[in-house]
């Protein structure tokens, strides 16, 4: 830049024009004011404003964070769905209502607008360690309360799919019930989680750690899995034939493909969880344990209504009879 020949007493980048004082930067003429005590207020507020977008701090949100794989992949499409929606947004522009208002729009799917809640509410956890903003204002926006699911697959139904399912997927349904363990841990196991005591599970959501005692349904089933690629190798129990691990929507396509020859409607693969847990807990097991649950409202969540309860009908008390 060439040194200035007049007005050296302003800062850079500003200048006086015709009673008026301007920041220039790129080109473009901002109004500071007309008296040089506003224009330098003005000019400390354009220094001290961040200029990064949002965009560019979810991106950073996301390289930063130690998430499941699944849950990764919902992060990056709530982390693609914000940024299109706040990439004019400055971290300290955002508020509580910008985001409420967006939840508001999304309330047909309140499952994504509770995760790009979430992801906000990291995101802006960072902004403010970064000294982006001043608070996380995104913590006073309300998540959208879901209705628990309450659908058990009776015993009959899991016997339908199951028996129009592929060899794989019925090893997959089989360790997912006898484990009581989510799809995503039942196809990271490894060979070396296969132990003289059991199953040695690190909960990809929770981090929680566990062994699952053998059972002998248990062992014939792990024993089935290890028949299917014999000759590959592989490092997780169920592979491909490539040897890689089994992708979690293979698995999810084949389970609502057998769903729908077996004609059992609305049955989801998370849902054999949830019944390995009533079904447990109704045997008198510890359920909560077998999940992996550290809480009990949690765990409440996963027990279902095996049966319609049957009650008998008053009777009408001595005296009280009306006329039929």
């Amino acid at each position: 830049m060439r040194p200035r020949k007049k007005d050296k007493h302003l800062p850079s980048c500003v200048f006086l024009r015709s009673g008026a004082y301007y920041y220039v930067k790129a080109n473009k003429w901002t109004h500071l004011g007309h008296s040089l005590p506003d224009a330098l207020k003005a000019y400390a507020g354009i220094l001290s404003t961040p200029t990064e977008r949002m965009p560019a701090l979810l991106d950073r949100y996301l390289k930063d964070i130690d998430v499941a794989p699944n849950t990764l992949k919902l992060y990056k499409s709530a982390v693609k769905k914000l940024s299109d929606i706040f990439q004019d947004f400055a971290p300290h522009q955002v508020t509580a209502r910008d985001m409420m208002t967006v939840m508001h729009k999304l309330k047909s799917t309140p499952g994504m607008a509770n995760i790009m809640r979430v992801v906000m509410i990291g995101a802006m956890d960072l902004a403010f360690i970064e000294q982006l903003v001043d608070r996380n204002v995104i913590r006073d926006s309300k998540k959208i309360p879901m209705p628990k699911r309450d659908r058990y697959i009776t015993d009959s139904e899991f016997s339908a799919i199951y028996r129009i399912a592929s060899p794989n997927t019925q090893v997959i349904m089989d360790l997912c019930y006898l484990t009581g363990q989510r799809i995503g841990d039942v196809l990271s196991i490894r060979y070396s989680d296969l132990t003289d005591e059991g199953i040695e599970i690190v909960q990809q959501k929770t981090k929680h750690r566990m062994l699952i005692e053998w059972s002998d349904d248990l062992r014939r089933v792990v024993e089935r899995a290890k028949r299917f690629h014999a000759s590959i190798k592989g490092l997780t129990l169920l592979h491909t034939r490539s040897g890689d691990q089994i992708p979690y929507g293979t698995v999810v396509s084949a389970w609502k493909l057998a769903c729908k020859k077996a004609g059992v409607l609305d049955a989801h693969i998370h849902d054999i969880r949830a019944k390995a847990a009533t079904d447990s807990h109704t045997d008198g097991l510890d359920s909560k344990t077998l999940l992996g649950h550290q809480s009990e409202s949690v765990h409440n969540r996963y027990l279902r209504s095996k049966e319609t309860p049957t009650v008998k009908a008053l009777s009408f008390r001595k005296g009280k009879e009306h006329a039929a």
